[in-house]
Parts: C-alpha cells; structure tokens; sequence
C-alpha cells in the first residue's frame, strides 16, 4: 500500500492524505486543517488504538441476548440497517426492536459502569449528551413506526436467568 491511505467509508466524510512516517495518518475534510491535539502523539495513537479495539456489532452483551432470545424461540435479525438508530437486534413482522446499550456509553442511570473521565470532562458530557439524545430521538421514531422496543443495558446480561425473566415479561411469552 502507498503511504496515503484509501479513504475511509464515507462514514467520516474524509479523505487520508500522505504524511510522514513520523505522525499519524487522519482523516482531514476537504478545507478545513486537522485539530491540533492537546496530548503527545504517542497518547493520541494509544487511545486510537484503545478506541479501535472497542466493537460496534457482535459484543458479548449482544450475544449473551441473542443466545437467550433464540432459546425462547424468537427470530430475529441482526443489526437491522434500514430502522432508525440500526437496532442491535429486530423482528419486523413482530414489529419488534431491541438495542442492547453499554452502561458506560448509553449512560445507564445508577450503573457503576456509567462513570465520567476526569481527563477532558466536558468533551465526555457533550458526548455522553449527544449519544442519550439520539437513542430518546431512535426509539421516538420506531415506536411512531409501530415498533416496540426494548433496551437492554450490557450489566443486565451479567444474569442471565434474570433477562430471561424480563425478556419473557416484555415479550409477553409463557414460562
């Protein structure tokens, strides 16, 4: 591969330029130059690649509830692009969605998972912010679609035989 990299999947809307070897490679919108980071390159490719390890799709959480859901014989989908918010799991014809959230990034309230870095505060709560309106402003537009969704928080697949419970209550399934 050359040293500029191809463009990433116009998820960024950026474009990869050549640099050195020396610093990091990021993506850079067209007229407009890279932030600065306040942090040595070293810490920026650290947490780059701390950040880089986290999954999107396929977490242990979301297995542990896919696992549960097909031991009760529901069928559903994963990753359903095409529904606001591409919930982690969902049944069209059951009119069905489910999100299984991470405490920490879904801001579970009264989690101990849900804490806040000391380091960069504000930039933390802006984001945390961000992230709880777009679920709130998600599950709007599924339920106005017919959808009924639940959210699973990643600590309640730690008890299994308790989502089981909560899943059957919610899914109105006989035990």
């Amino acid at each position: 591969m050359t040293t500029a990299k191809r463009a990433r999947s116009g998820r960024t809307g950026g474009v990869w330029r050549a640099s050195s070897s020396d610093s990091p490679q990021r993506p850079v919108r067209p007229g407009r130059e890279p932030v600065q980071s306040r942090f040595p390159a070293a810490l920026d490719s650290a947490r780059s690649a701390l950040m880089g390890t986290i999954r999107q799709s396929g977490t242990e959480p979301e297995l542990v509830v896919r696992k549960l859901l097909r031991a009760l014989k529901v069928h559903v989908q994963a990753n359903a692009r095409g529904l606001p918010g591409t919930p982690d799991m969902a049944n069209r014809r059951r009119r069905l969605a489910i999100f299984v959230h991470g405490c920490f990034w879904h801001r579970h309230v009264g989690c101990s998972k849900a804490t806040t870095p000391r380091h960069n505060r504000l930039h933390w709560l802006k984001k945390f912010r961000d992230n709880v309106r777009r679920d709130t402003r998600h599950v709007a537009e599924l339920e106005q679609m017919g959808f009924r969704v639940i959210v699973v928080w990643e600590c309640e697949t730690r008890e299994p035989e308790r989502l089981v419970r909560r899943l059957r209550r919610e899914l109105q399934i006989a035990p």
